[in-house]
Protein backbone atom coordinates (compact mmCIF):
# COMPACT_ATOMS: atom_id res chain seq x y z
CA UNK A 1 0.00 0.00 0.00
CA UNK A 2 0.95 3.41 -0.85
CA UNK A 3 -0.01 6.60 1.44
CA UNK A 4 -0.44 9.76 -1.23
CA UNK A 5 -0.89 13.28 1.15
CA UNK A 6 -3.69 15.22 -0.93
CA UNK A 7 -4.19 18.78 -0.45
CA UNK A 8 -7.30 20.67 -1.72
CA UNK A 9 -7.03 24.44 -2.25
CA UNK A 10 -9.62 27.10 -2.94
CA UNK A 11 -12.40 26.16 -4.86
CA UNK A 12 -11.45 21.83 -4.42
CA UNK A 13 -11.05 22.62 -0.56
CA UNK A 14 -14.85 24.21 -0.79
CA UNK A 15 -16.38 20.94 -2.56
CA UNK A 16 -14.67 18.20 -0.17
CA UNK A 17 -15.14 20.45 3.38
CA UNK A 18 -11.01 19.90 3.79
CA UNK A 19 -7.84 21.55 3.12
CA UNK A 20 -5.95 17.98 3.26
CA UNK A 21 -6.11 14.03 3.68
CA UNK A 22 -3.95 10.90 3.67
CA UNK A 23 -5.02 8.72 1.12
CA UNK A 24 -3.97 5.03 1.30
CA UNK A 25 -4.31 3.04 -2.01
CA UNK A 26 -2.76 0.25 -4.27
CA UNK A 27 0.76 0.15 -4.51
CA UNK A 28 0.15 -0.01 -8.64
CA UNK A 29 -1.90 3.27 -7.96
CA UNK A 30 -1.82 5.97 -11.09
CA UNK A 31 -2.78 9.45 -10.53
CA UNK A 32 -5.52 8.91 -12.94
CA UNK A 33 -6.74 6.16 -10.06
CA UNK A 34 -6.23 8.43 -7.83
CA UNK A 35 -8.51 11.23 -8.84
CA UNK A 36 -11.23 8.79 -9.75
CA UNK A 37 -10.88 7.58 -6.22
CA UNK A 38 -11.09 11.53 -4.61
CA UNK A 39 -14.29 11.90 -7.14
CA UNK A 40 -16.14 9.31 -5.98
CA UNK A 41 -15.62 9.79 -2.16
CA UNK A 42 -16.68 13.75 -2.56
CA UNK A 43 -19.52 13.78 -5.42
CA UNK A 44 -19.59 18.04 -4.82
CA UNK A 45 -16.30 17.71 -6.34
CA UNK A 46 -17.15 15.48 -9.04
CA UNK A 47 -20.11 18.40 -10.09
CA UNK A 48 -16.94 21.01 -9.78
CA UNK A 49 -14.44 19.56 -12.40
CA UNK A 50 -17.32 19.20 -14.86
CA UNK A 51 -17.89 22.48 -14.73
CA UNK A 52 -14.08 23.76 -14.31
CA UNK A 53 -10.79 22.33 -15.25
CA UNK A 54 -8.75 21.08 -11.77
CA UNK A 55 -5.09 20.45 -11.96
CA UNK A 56 -3.24 17.40 -10.37
CA UNK A 57 0.45 18.14 -9.34
CA UNK A 58 1.97 15.24 -7.81
CA UNK A 59 5.35 17.04 -5.33
CA UNK A 60 4.68 20.25 -7.00
CA UNK A 61 5.00 18.95 -10.82
CA UNK A 62 2.14 18.56 -13.26
CA UNK A 63 1.85 15.27 -14.10
CA UNK A 64 0.50 12.84 -16.47
CA UNK A 65 -2.49 11.01 -15.49
CA UNK A 66 -0.34 7.44 -15.67
CA UNK A 67 2.03 8.29 -13.15
CA UNK A 68 2.63 5.71 -10.62
CA UNK A 69 2.50 7.34 -7.36
CA UNK A 70 5.15 6.76 -4.32
CA UNK A 71 4.93 6.00 -0.86
CA UNK A 72 4.99 10.22 0.49
CA UNK A 73 4.22 11.74 -2.34
CA UNK A 74 2.37 14.94 -2.22
CA UNK A 75 -0.75 15.41 -4.64
CA UNK A 76 -1.93 18.92 -4.36
CA UNK A 77 -5.89 19.98 -6.23
CA UNK A 78 -6.17 23.08 -7.32
CA UNK A 79 -8.72 24.92 -9.71
CA UNK A 80 -8.12 27.21 -12.40
CA UNK A 81 -6.05 30.30 -11.56
CA UNK A 82 -7.59 34.02 -11.44
CA UNK A 83 -6.93 37.13 -10.55
CA UNK A 84 -6.68 40.13 -11.77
Amino acid sequence: MVRVRVSYVALVADATGKREEVIEVSSKCTLGELLEVIMSKYPKLRELSREVTITALVNGVSNDLRTLLKDGDEVALLPPASGG
